[in-house]
């Protein structure tokens, strides 16, 4: 019992590190700042601390493999999508984070949780799932509407300093891919299912349903209000002869 409680204990506090190969350039606004989405960036040395250089390396590359330049002096905005309440390491990581983040000159820490949610809009009558689309920035617990927008308006502003919005979770997959998933649908013209290809392509598998189910709740939201001829589901797959 106590080897379990043990081995329990050491899965949850063993933090994951910063894997650069799931770093993605995601835009460039025409004011010249930058959005990124990845990982947990921490360092893989056991010393608890944010690898700022990986980072930047990352940023440099991956802009490159798009044909943009990043200048080597900019703002830093963390935004961390990991929970605070957890016994799991997001509690940790988030510490770490936002020490590091006051202690380095240009760089600020955010956190802004994403929990997911349980029922997707088409788990539901087509009336419920109407009234209740019109309704998601009441309701819904990640605040999509309201935390989409406000990157949208980081990133669309003029400061002194170019900034670089790191979007972020543990894995850099699920919460990750629900937030970018969301811009990418709101801001970026993506599709319902370029958006799925492209977060499918980061991990090789889908984004965890309760995430998926969020990110399908915006999109409706999304279609009712703004774009009618927005779709919030995969196209059929078409069969071979």
């Amino acid at each position: 019992m106590g080897l379990c409680l043990s081995l329990c204990v050491l899965a949850l506090c063993v933090a994951d590190y910063y894997k650069p190969e799931r770093t993605r350039f995601v835009t460039r606004s025409k004011e010249g700042n930058y959005l990124f989405r990845g990982n947990e960036p921490l360092n893989e040395d056991g010393k608890g601390s944010v690898a700022f250089g990986k980072l930047h390396e990352a940023f440099v590359k991956y802009a490159r493999a798009n044909g943009i330049s990043l200048p080597d002096d900019y703002f830093l905005i963390d935004v961390s999508f990991l929970d605070p309440h957890t016994l799991k390491p997001d509690h940790h990581d988030i510490l770490v984070e936002q020490r590091d983040a006051s202690t380095k000159n240009h760089s600020k820490f955010l956190n802004l949780e994403l929990y997911g949610e349980k029922t997707g809009p088409y788990q539901l009558s087509d009336s419920v799932r109407e009234t209740s689309a019109k309704s998601v920035p009441i309701w819904q617990n990640d605040k999509l509407v309201s935390r989409v927008s406000a990157v949208n308006d980081i990133l669309s502003t003029t400061y002194e300093l170019p900034i670089v919005v790191y979007v972020h979770c543990e894995q850099g997959v699920d919460r990750t891919g629900e937030f970018v998933g969301a811009y990418a649908l709101k801001y970026l013209g993506f599709t319902w299912d370029k958006v799925n290809a492209d977060n499918h392509a980061i991990a090789s598998r889908p984004v965890m349903r309760e995430y998926q189910n969020a990110l399908q709740w915006y999109c409706e939201y999304l279609r009712i209000t703004e774009n009618a001829s927005l779709q919030c589901r995969s196209s059929p797959t078409k069969k071979t002869l």
